[in-house]
């Protein structure tokens, strides 16, 4: 074996690390280490107060780990005062050499052309519980979101270029994703709720795009040698960002019944599909945007096994599965194709859409690894994405708040998506449906000024002030607008023997079976979720009900009769309902502090904290000092007072915890205070 001195080995640090005599030494807590190795053991030569996991473990307080061979990973949590001198292996690598040559070999065998599976061999497998998207109608918080974001949509469509904020080249940079957020509004909201308004809107803009395309089917936005170009220009991001985007769009625009989207759509990608441009797909700007426009048609009920296998021939990057499937902490922040940031979650998006359509367990695999990667290592408390495009590197648990490109609004959008499709296949497992819930409370009602201008955020700032939004038509706009027009379709799903209420928004619903009911709920303020059924069929049907992991305790009852349930659980209640029937779940919501584990320690080491209620991150406002505002010692969030739904210091005064999406723009504010212990 050889030895590495810590200060000049091929390591990842992130955090506070000071070098010293050839060693590294952490200056704050939760300063942190990667280490990638070749061979059967790794040895640290490390004291003080550390932990460390093998390939995305447990963490542990161990110096020695063994493995069978290969290449693997331990990482290093460090609290302050703790020192790395050294490593022992039979070779240590850098992480970015290492993900660059494996990409290199990858992207060499797709232009040679490599083998993929026969269809015959795909056994795709169907939704245990697809969402609805019918039927729903919002009350409350969300309808106002949700109406807002129709005003907005048919504003944009008066002005020129569809954007009220005509300040920017987004439009003639990428016009086919701007055509695509508009079908994604307003297609999406005809789903909900008939608007002759809206049908104009999508029947118009479907139009123009037949008049546009060409004879063979080339969407013709642009000629073709303005959009197959190589990584050094930034228009290559047409080819895949634009023309994903776009796809997106039609596809809403030929669900909410235009009658020429679908073959629009089959003309582009059977064109695409037979022309000479696969085997450069990935060598582009944002090249993740490229994994899922074929395979959006691919699952639309109007695709082909062609769709899928553009796809296995020219986009699947198996390297990248491999590094997913063995958790490597460093996936998504050394992704060596363009721009290592939120877009590597399309990736996850892509392999649900394979596991689905093929069957095959090597998707959910890695799927199942990037989402516990992401979760723990690059979202931060309340939804929002530690990394990001510009600015970086966003290392993994670096969590950065003031350092960099942070909290792009398009991050959050995917991983809803992410979760969306877990959710659909398993479920029961309440994760998927607490992931998006997060973001929903915390981010949509911040990112989307709906009390104001009717812009979006590109950033979510936790701490300082806001970013104020924009209506340029910027990536952010376009996915949220796909997201603002599906918010009904998350509170529930359903399947052969009733319904799963994932999402406790106030609103009417109908299911497919006949059962209509009134969901009733403001968390923050009143504990009791309150569902009235309106409407049952004659038959036994299962409603099952959402237990947050977050609630402190818990109380169901159906005609006020108790039923038993548990956080972290789905409480199923099956009966034959009858209209007036009365269920009442009572969720009192745990106030925590949660501890910042990120890179922007306090100068002092001084703890940072977050106050969370239930699912609700909250800010920090009224304080009067520079910096990181500092509370004072000794405060449990059990002292804090409620007053006019916000939690108050007990000395009272002006400083006190909010929701923190609604925080204005202007109002200084800090999700992460200095709060000792």
């Amino acid at each position: 074996m050889r030895s590495y001195p810590a200060e000049s080995a091929p390591v990842l640090y992130v955090g506070r690390w000071a070098g010293t005599g050839g060693a590294r030494v952490s200056r704050a807590d939760f300063a942190r280490a990667l280490i990638r190795f070749r061979g059967g053991e790794l040895r640290l030569d490390a004291d003080g107060d550390f932990t460390a996991s093998l390939d995305g473990g447990a963490p542990k307080k161990a110096a020695s780990f063994r493995t069978s061979g290969g290449v693997h990973t331990v990482f290093v949590t460090a609290m302050r005062g703790a020192a790395l001198r050294g490593f022992a292996a039979d070779e240590l690598l850098d992480t970015d050499e290492f993900f660059r040559g494996e990409m290199l070999a990858e992207y060499e065998e797709i232009r040679r052309g490599r083998a993929v599976t026969d269809p015959a061999v795909w056994r795709p497998v169907p939704y245990a519980a697809p969402l609805l998207t019918r039927n729903v109608a919002l009350n409350g918080l969300f309808a106002e979101i949700f109406d807002r974001h129709v005003d907005q949509i048919k504003r944009c469509f008066a002005a020129p270029h569809f954007v009220e904020d005509d300040n920017s080249d987004w439009y003639n940079w990428l016009p086919a994703a701007n055509d695509g957020r508009m079908l994604g509004g307003a297609a999406g909201a005809l789903r909900w709720r008939e608007d002759p308004e809206l049908r104009r809107i999508v029947d118009e803009i479907v139009d123009r795009a037949e008049r546009r395309a060409r004879a063979d089917g080339w969407y013709n936005y642009y000629p073709e040698d303005a959009a197959f170009l190589p990584q050094t220009n930034g228009y290559s991001e047409r080819k895949n960002y634009d023309r994903t985007n776009w796809t997106r769009g039609m596809l809403y625009a030929h669900r909410a019944g235009n009658p020429k989207a679908a073959s629009l759509l089959r003309r582009m990608y059977d064109w695409l599909e037979a022309s000479p441009y696969g085997p450069e797909m990935l060598d582009g700007g944002n090249a993740t945007n490229s994994f899922l426009g074929s395979l959006l048609v691919a699952d639309s009920g109007f695709g082909k096994p062609e769709d899928l296998l553009f796809n296995r021939r020219y986009l699947d990057q198996k390297y990248w599965e491999d590094a997913l499937i063995r958790r490597d902490p460093a996936a998504f922040s050394n992704y060596p194709g363009h721009g290592p940031h939120c877009y590597d979650l399309l990736e996850l998006l892509a392999l649900a859409y394979e596991y689905r359509l093929t069957g095959e367990t090597r998707c959910l695999d890695a799927l199942r690894g990037g989402w516990d990667l992401y979760r723990d290592h690059y979202k931060h408390v309340g939804g929002a994405t530690a990394i990001c495009e510009d600015g970086g590197p966003y290392p993994p648990g670096s969590y950065y708040l003031d350092y960099g490109h942070n909290g792009e609004t398009c991050g959050s959008v995917f991983w809803i998506w992410v979760n969306e499709e877990l959710q659909q296949l398993f479920p029961g497992d309440v994760r998927y449906a607490e992931e998006i819930e997060e973001a929903l409370l915390n981010l949509v009602p911040s990112f989307f000024l709906f009390r104001g201008n009717g812009f979006t955020r590109y950033h979510n700032r936790l701490e300082g002030l806001k970013e104020p939004g924009e209506g340029v038509g910027s990536c952010c706009e376009v996915m949220s607008s796909f997201l603002l027009s599906d918010l009904p379709g998350y509170v529930c799903a359903e399947d052969g023997e009733g319904v799963w209420i994932h999402q406790y928004l106030p609103s009417s619903v109908r299911v497919g079976n006949g059962l209509a009911f009134s969901l009733e709920a403001d968390l923050w303020n009143d504990p009791a979720v309150r569902i009235t059924v309106d409407g049952a069929p004659e038959r036994e049907t299962a409603v099952r009900l959402r237990i947050p992991s977050w609630a402190a305790s818990v109380r169901l009852s159906v005609n006020g009769a108790a039923v038993p349930a548990g956080p972290g659980t789905y409480a199923a209640v099956s009966r034959v309902w009858v209209p007036g029937d009365r269920v009442v779940l009572e969720l009192v919501p745990a106030l925590r502090a949660v501890r910042y584990t990120g890179a922007e320690q306090a100068a002092d080491n001084a703890p940072r904290r977050a106050l969370v209620y239930g699912p609700w991150l909250t800010a920090l406002t009224g304080y009067e000092e520079d910096g990181i505002p500092r509370l004072a010692a000794g405060i449990p969030p059990d002292r804090l007072r409620r007053v006019d739904g916000a939690f108050c210091l007990p000395g009272g005064g002006p400083v006190r915890f909010v929701p923190y999406w609604t925080v204005a723009d202007g109002r200084r504010f800090c999700c992460f205070p200095v709060w000792p212990d």
